[in-house]
């Protein structure tokens, strides 16, 4: 009797490698296969822990005392996953996407996958504070990159295909297939060509099409009432971005400092979310609202139901319920905490200005605006947050408010930082992705990194005899300076020829008579590209550096060698982490560890 298979891996392996040779056809046909696989397996993900978060939460509500011992005992079931199973499941997975973008070659293990699902579901049906879309990324991520280790792809076609995932996860979850798109090209590849476009595309589509199939189409959110924009209430967005941005960085450091804490924390790794669970039921027992992902209490804030003290409440608990969830080991994501602790800080933000601004009506925009502009400054993602939250309320009218809100944030956090909540335990590690990612050196530093400060120029005042600037520069052994005003602020420059340019003024004049009264300027956060073009058109020696806010505020000086030390420096650091990268490598595909001696030949 002849056997038939249902799936025949080889048969089906080479007719997908007929297409090899096409590289838009092979990566467009691969992206679909992808984008099928991750939407079946987000539906079902959603839905289990759904089913599990409301179960749970049910029988909590009329017992509160499980709300303490709920997160703790999923935290105790999680232990082992990850530590025997996956220690890539814990946390909230993007970053170990991106870490296997730079180190693996986009190779991520199929067992992170299980681990990863079963872990999350474990710990967000529990009623750990944390999300369920950072897994769908790591899972789909996964989905992606095993599925091109089977056909033997290149690492460019793997990196794809795991962004393909990527996408296709969080098309699914949020029912926002452009999210996805910007979401895999902008924080997790970084950079994408159309050959990538095309399969990343076809995967969020794909897999959004699927998903709203089985779940539905609408809004995640919905606002209180329908929102009308007025551009009298522009300034009170960009205060609110302000505000926002101060959030994200409290959260961003809380979180660090979390991470840290139960890295070095001297306990088994078995118990550790199990202490972070106990330590997030805490904060749960007072503030049962940020149960697991927290939709229903984004809901809640978008329509204005809690008062001021609840508010205030459920976002310091969100805050450090999430730090210890995840700080501890427990597997989950933080885009929905951060979305929730824009949701809370909006609707905070719109009770208060409405108490001083009685004629202001948010109806739940301020809210929406947060969420975009919270998530902004904590991914340092300028277009991903403010498309995703616009695709979760459909509501046009509040994009440009979205638009500024974001924006605002963005700019005031990356002030403070450039480390996103996603990079900063990578570059802890000597791992920069932006300078990896860069061909161009110079556009990542800035002239403040690189010029002569303030302290260490010559400085002459606009009103000193010129005939006392010649024993001036011998004494200190200079052939040039800068001249400021009586205020200190810069003036001018003037160098060593000058003096000999106008005999007749050198008894009776002053240095503001032979002086350049009109230098060329950089301003301090300047790239050191910019300064460059500006060395390589005139021929200039030195540049003064002035404040960003205020032209006439010196704070330093640029050389032509100063700019050409930075690159040097920066090359240097970007060939160490490349050598590192390397040798990660090879000992992840050799299983061993590579130790470097340097043989003295003396």
């Amino acid at each position: 009797m002849k056997k038939y298979k249902i799936f025949n891996l080889n048969y089906f392996k080479t007719f997908l490698l007929k297409f090899r040779n096409n590289e838009y056809a092979f990566m467009t046909l691969s992206g679909v296969i992808v984008g099928m696989i991750c939407s079946i397996i987000s539906v079902i993900f959603i839905f289990v822990i759904s089913k599990l978060s409301v179960y749970l939460d049910s029988i909590a509500s009329t017992k509160s005392y499980l709300y303490l011992i709920l997160p703790a005992l999923g935290g105790l079931l999680v232990g082992p996953i990850i530590k025997y199973v996956a220690m890539e499941a814990k946390g909230h997975g993007v970053p170990n996407v991106i870490n296997a973008v730079l180190l693996e070659r986009g190779k991520i293990r199929p067992i992170v996958a299980i681990a990863k699902i079963i872990s999350s579901i474990l710990t967000i049906g529990t009623g750990g504070s944390c999300g369920r879309e950072g897994p769908i990324v790591q899972i789909g991520a996964t989905v992606g990159s095993c599925f091109s280790q089977v056909l033997g792809l290149t690492e460019r076609r793997t990196i794809t295909l795991l962004a393909s995932g990527a996408a296709a996860g969080i098309s699914a979850t949020f029912n926002a297939p452009i999210s996805g798109v910007l979401f895999a090209t902008e924080i997790i590849m970084k950079k994408a060509g159309i050959k990538e476009y095309a399969s990343i595309v076809v995967a969020s589509v794909i897999s959004s099409v699927i998903s709203r199939s089985i779940l539905g189409d609408h809004p995640a959110f919905f606002l209180g009432s329908s929102y009308s924009f007025d551009y009298v209430e522009l300034p009170l967005y960009v205060l609110l971005g302000c505000f926002s941005a101060l959030i994200a960085i409290i959260f961003n450091n809380i979180f660090h400092k979390t991470e840290n804490l139960f890295e070095n924390l001297p306990l088994n790794t078995l118990f550790k979310p199990a202490l972070g669970g106990l330590i997030c039921g805490i904060f749960l027992f007072f503030a049962p609202g940020i149960y697991g992902s927290g939709f229903p209490a984004i809901q809640k804030a978008l329509t204005g139901d809690y008062p001021l003290k609840i508010l205030f409440l459920f976002l310091i608990a969100k805050i450090f319920a999430t730090s210890f969830t995840l700080g501890s080991g427990g597997s989950g994501g933080v885009f929905a905490p951060l979305l929730f602790i824009g949701a809370i800080f909006g609707s905070l933000y719109d009770k208060i200005t409405d108490i001083i601004f009685p004629s202001t009506s948010g109806n739940g925009a301020y809210s929406i605006v947060a969420m975009a502009a919270v998530f902004a400054a904590a991914a340092k993602a300028p277009v991903t947050p403010v498309i995703l939250v616009f695709e979760m309320s459909r509501d046009y009218n509040i994009i440009l408010p979205l638009m500024l809100g974001s924006i605002t944030a963005l700019l005031i956090s990356h002030a403070f930082s450039s480390d996103s909540i996603y990079t900063i335990r990578l570059k802890e590690k000597g791992i920069d992705p932006d300078l990896l990612e860069s061909k161009n050196l110079l556009e990542n530093i800035t002239v403040k990194d690189a010029m002569i400060p303030d302290s260490h120029i010559v400085k002459v005042p606009a009103y000193m005899p010129i005939r006392d600037l010649e024993a001036y520069f011998h004494m200190k052994g200079v052939k040039r300076a800068v001249v400021v005003d009586s205020a200190s602020n810069l003036f001018g420059m003037v160098n060593i020829k000058d003096l000999y340019r106008k005999p007749e003024l050198v008894d009776s004049g002053i240095v503001a008579d032979i002086c350049s009264k009109n230098p060329i300027i950089v301003r301090a956060d300047d790239s050191l590209e910019d300064a460059a073009l500006l060395f390589g058109s005139e021929p200039y020696h030195t540049i003064p550096v002035v404040d960003t806010f205020n032209s006439k505020k010196i704070l330093g000086l640029l050389r032509r060698e100063d700019i050409i030390s930075a690159y040097s420096n920066a090359l240097k650091n970007k060939n160490v982490m490349e050598k590192y990268l390397r040798s990660r490598r090879i000992q992840k595909a050799v299983s061993a560890e590579l130790i470097e001696l340097k043989v003295n030949s003396n």
